[in-house]
C-alpha cells in the first residue's frame, strides 16, 4: 500500500523565510529581553508582590502587540513611498524626492521626513500604550494607577524609535 503524503504546511516555511529575513533573529530577541526589562523594571518599582506570575503572563502579548503597533506605525511610510509617489519628472515629483524619499535612507536630510517619521514613533508609542492598557492589562491584579503606569513605561520605552536610524549606514 502506497504511504499518502500530505503537503499541507509546505508553504509556510517559505513564505515565513521571504517575510522575516535573518535579521528578525536578533530583532526578536531583543524585543523580548526590552519588554522584559520595562515589565520587570516598572513592577519593581510599583513593587508589586506577584511580579513573576504578572511577567510570566503577560510578556509573550506584550511582545506580540508591540510588533503589531509598530507594524501599523510602519505603514503611512510604506503608503507615502509606494503607493502615493509621484512620477520624478514633475514639480510634486521633483519635491517628493527631495523631501519624502529621503525618510528611506537619510531621514535627516529633510525635516518634513524627520516629522513625518517623528508621528510614526508616536503613533507606535501610542498603540502600545492602547494594546496595553485595553487588552493586555485590563485583567491584571492592578490598580488603575498600575497599569497606566506600567502601560505608560513600556509606551514610552519602547516605541519604534529605530524608526528615526538613517538605513543609510546600513546599506553599502
Amino acid at each position: 500500500m502506497k504511504k499518502e503524503i500530505k503537503l499541507r504546511n509546505i508553504i509556510f516555511p517559505i513564505w515565513m523565510l521571504w517575510m522575516l529575513p535573518p535579521v528578525w533573529l536578533v530583532v526578536i530577541p531583543a524585543n523580548i529581553i526590552i519588554d522584559y526589562l520595562v515589565l520587570n523594571g516598572t513592577l519593581e518599582y510599583l513593587k508589586v508582590e506577584n511580579k513573576k506570575q504578572i511577567l510570566h503572563g503577560v510578556l509573550a502579548k506584550t511582545v506580540i502587540f508591540g510588533f503589531l503597533a509598530d507594524i501599523i506605525a510602519s505603514i503611512p511610510p510604506i503608503l507615502l513611498n509606494i503607493v502615493f509617489s509621484p512620477e520624478y519628472n514633475t514639480e510634486l515629483g521633483k519635491w517628493w524626492q527631495k523631501n519624502i524619499v529621503p525618510m528611506n535612507y537619510r531621514p535627516y536630510e529633510s525635516i518634513i521626513a524627520v516629522i513625518i517619521l517623528l508621528i510614526c514613533v508616536a503613533l507606535g508609542g501610542f498603540l502600545i500604550y492602547f494594546f496595553n492598557k485595553k487588552f493586555i492589562y485590563k485583567d491584571m491584579d492592578l490598580t488603575k494607577c498600575e497599569k497606566y503606569i506600567l502601560a505608560r513605561n513600556m509606551a514610552l520605552i519602547t516605541a519604534p524609535y529605530l524608526f528615526l536610524v538613517p538605513t543609510a549606514w546600513f546599506v553599502k
